[in-house]
């Protein structure tokens, strides 16, 4: 019984040691913070690239990440091209970029998903980044996260992989920043 309630509380600590660390991983609930203001000064630091991929177009994915902002209806930001004159800066490091004309099985529905995926070839793009946003006032980070796009389709050469995967993985990083369920 001694061992049993042992193991039970090691799993309950463990558990909530693990559901807090999205928590802390966010910082505050973002959503309430750019609501908090009618226009929210946005700094976008210039891309850094860890992936070693030399091909990846920075300052083309610092514009969309501009234009994403800049295109929010529910709340309004403003580019500041000074870091001193902005409310956030938001920070993004690419620290994985991969394609490959075999696309790697990852549809695990079950043994109908996974033969479909092995049986049919296609190719794969994939781009990892962590992004940071903080205030630039206190310095504090108020949200972090590491997002993943990837791109699936037969026809989509090396070359073209990189302007699709850049859109894409400027996607990811709204739907993360703004959705509600991420930031609760």
């Amino acid at each position: 019984m001694k061992v049993f309630m042992r193991l039970f509380l090691t799993g309950i600590i463990l558990a909530f040691a693990f559901s807090g660390n999205s928590l802390a991983k966010r910082g505050v609930n973002i959503l309430e913070y750019f609501q908090a203001r009618n226009v929210t000064g946005i700094y976008i630091e210039d891309i850094s690239n860890a992936s070693g991929d030399n091909l990846i177009n920075l300052g083309l994915i610092k514009k969309e990440i501009e234009n994403a902002f800049m295109a929010r209806v529910s709340q309004k930001f403003e580019i500041a091209r000074l870091r001193d004159k902005s409310d956030v800066a938001l920070r993004m490091e690419i620290t994985e970029y991969l394609w490959t004309n075999e696309d790697p099985v990852d549809n695990l529905i079950g043994i109908g998903g996974v033969a479909m995926d092995v049986a049919k070839q296609e190719n794969y793009a994939r781009m990892i980044a962590g992004i940071t946003i903080m205030d630039t006032a206190t310095g504090d980070v108020l949200w972090e996260d590491t997002i993943k796009a990837t791109i699936t389709d037969d026809t989509m050469t090396e070359q073209a992989s990189y302007g699709r995967i850049n859109e894409r993985i400027v996607k990811v990083l709204m739907r993360n920043i703004f959705s509600r369920n991420k930031n609760r």
